[in-house]
This record gives C-alpha cells, sequence and structure tokens, in this order.
C-alpha cells in the first residue's frame, strides 16, 4: 500500500485516476496533493518522520547531550564555587568488589557511602534520562524565561512553551539529590557522602559529575567467571527493573561485557579511577590520594556477615558461555 502511494506521489502522470471526494485540486480527482494526504493517514508527515528519528539518534548518546547542557548554560560560572566532593563507586555488576570497597572507604567513620540506594527505582538512571532530550536546537532559547526578559508583558507573548533557565533545571537535580544522599548522612554525623551502585554507566557518571563537578569515582571490576560464581545464589536481581532480570550465565555475561568495555574506553571522561578486584590490596593508597582520606585494607576487614560462606559450584558450560561472551574485554583489563 505505502510503496504505491509513494509511486503515484512521485508520478507526474495521474490521468484516470479517481475519488469519490472533494477538495483541494479538480473535484473527483487524484492530485499529488490527495496522494500525499493519503499516505501521511499511514505514515505521519515527512517532518514528522524525520523529527522521530533526529530524536531517537540524539537520545542514544547521553554523554553528548550532558556537554551540550553544559555549552547551553552557564556551566563553569555557576560551578566555580561548588565544593561538595561525594564519592561514587561504579562496579561492572553484581559481586565484583563495590561492597568491599564501600566497607573500605567506611571504616573511616567519618564516611558514609550509601549500598545501591532505592536500586530498583533507578534514581540516578531516570534523572541522567532527562537529559537526553536536550540539543542545541531543543528546548528553543525563545522559551527560555531569562531570555523573554521580566519586564515584559506575558499575557501578550507566545507563552504556551514557557520553561525555567537550563540553571534551574541542573540545580533542581542536585537539590534533590543532596536532600536524598547528603543531608541525611550528615544529620548522623557523617563529613564525607556517597553511593556504590552496580549498574551504572560512564555516562551516568558524566550526569553525576554535571550535577557534582568535584565529584570522585572509582570503577572496579572483577573476573567474570568469579564474580558470576559468587552471583549463583543471587540470580533474581535486575539490571533494570522490571524489563532486565539477570537470571542465566548468558545475562550475566552480558551485563559485565556491556560495564567494562565502557569502563575501559570511557571511564577517563570523569577522571576516574579504574581498579580490578584482585588487586585492591595493593590499590589502598591510589584510593587514598583520590578521595583525600585514609582508607581501610580489605586484610584489615572482618568477613562481612552478609557473603555466603560456602562456595557455590560453577558448571562447565557456565563458565564457558561466560568467557565466550566476555573474552574481549577480559583482555583489556588483563585478565
Amino acid at each position: 500500500m505505502i510503496e504505491c502511494l509513494n509511486r503515484f506521489t512521485n508520478s507526474q502522470n495521474y490521468s484516470g485516476l479517481y475519488i469519490p471526494c472533494t477538495g483541494q485540486g479538480e473535484p473527483g480527482m487524484w492530485t499529488p496533493y490527495r496522494l500525499r494526504r493519503v499516505k501521511e493517514i499511514f505514515t505521519g508527515t515527512h517532518e514528522g518522520r524525520e523529527t522521530t528519528r533526529q530524536s531517537t539518534v540524539h537520545a542514544r548518546n547521553l554523554s553528548e547531550r550532558i556537554q551540550t547542557l553544559k555549552v547551553r548554560s552557564e556551566f563553569e560560572k555557576e560551578t566555580s564555587t561548588d565544593i561538595e566532593e561525594p564519592i561514587f563507586v561504579c562496579s561492572a555488576g553484581w559481586r565484583s568488589g563495590s561492597t568491599l570497597l564501600q566497607r573500605m572507604l567506611m571504616a573511616n567513620e567519618r564516611v558514609l557511602i550509601w549500598g545501591e540506594p532505592f536500586d530498583r527505582s533507578g534514581i540516578v538512571q531516570k534523572l541522567a534520562d532527562m537529559c537526553r532530550p536536550f540539543t542545541f536546537e531543543w528546548p528553543s532559547s525563545n522559551f527560555i524565561f531569562e531570555n523573554i526578559g521580566s519586564n515584559r508583558i506575558l499575557s501578550e507573548e507566545w507563552i504556551a512553551n514557557l520553561y525555567p533557565s537550563l540553571s534551574d533545571f541542573r540545580g533542581a537535580h542536585r537539590d534533590m539529590l543532596l536532600r536524598l544522599f547528603k543531608e541525611p548522612a550528615e544529620k548522623n554525623g557523617y563529613e564525607y557522602w556517597g553511593l556504590k551502585e552496580v549498574r551504572f554507566s560512564v555516562a551516568q557518571a558524566e550526569y553525576l559529575q554535571y550535577i557534582f563537578p568535584n565529584a570522585k569515582f572509582i570503577f572496579i571490576v572483577r573476573n567474570p567467571v568469579d564474580a558470576y560464581k559468587s552471583y549463583l545464589p543471587w540470580r533474581r536481581w535486575f539490571k533494570e527493573w522490571p524489563e532486565r532480570p539477570v537470571l542465566t550465565p548468558f545475562e550475566f555475561g552480558r551485563v559485565w561485557n556491556e560495564k567494562v568495555n565502557d569502563f575501559v574506553r570511557n571511564s577517563h571522561k570523569v577522571n576516574g579511577l579504574l581498579i580490578r578486584y584482585e588487586e585492591l590490596e595493593g590499590r589502598v593508597k591510589d584510593i587514598e590520594n583520590l578521595v583525600g582520606f585514609k582508607v581501610s585494607k580489605p586484610s584489615m576487614l572482618e568477613r562481612n556477615k552478609g557473603t555466603p560462606g560456602q562456595e557455590n559450584e560453577i558448571h562447565g558450560l557456565e563458565k564457558f558461555i561466560i568467557n565466550l561472551i566476555t573474552f574481549q574485554a577480559q583482555k583489556k583489563v588483563g585478565y
């Protein structure tokens, strides 16, 4: 149907084509205008389809959208006096040492690192997704209130689209995260605060750096076979709730592969420290240099009560699947 309409629309010969309706053009005749209108009933307008295509492309690259926000707002000026230095621990999936690293940091009694807070809500991820629509064209600068001017009679202006400033947009995000994570930490007597998460991408870390320019980031990875072996008793967690459960070695391997490739390629964008779980004991000094306070060695901590004591048995097929999916990424981090 659509192919036929395309052929008719692009043709110059419409003789003998009639429909029982009136409108633009000679009554009852198929004209280019009518054919185009019929086509649009099924496909939408060309402009609408092109806008959809461009929006889809823009939405894929969160990192670029955040950079666009920085350029369009007075980011450098408004963040020059920012004193917040939260600490974010980002892990390549589960059972990769993020909780051990969290405990190493919190052995310092002045530090509170929240652990995957409200993980099913995906709070940071959803806040970051709000940045995906921003381009140099959207929103139009004509929609921003401060560009219209407070001395104008707004009822006489086009106000169907009337937005606060981009600085207000960032400020509202910052206020929410401070209220949710910093204030409860301060109320309980902690000087340093942050959180650890096993689901963040580097682009989401870039969002956090957009909100907190002086934030510290530590990315941790672990051998995927060992991580999956430790994950075996917990095969009911979600990469994204509820759409992406991680129930099988296929799903676990894909998550690990995605995260490690991302960490290796992009962690430098937030000046992140990339560490392997297996070398935590020897990287304590690097961590201390990053965060600015004393950090405990793993060997100085008691065994975590939440860690299963039994040795998990991994099937040979599971090991094969994990290695098959991740072997290229493993090379990039020295496994």
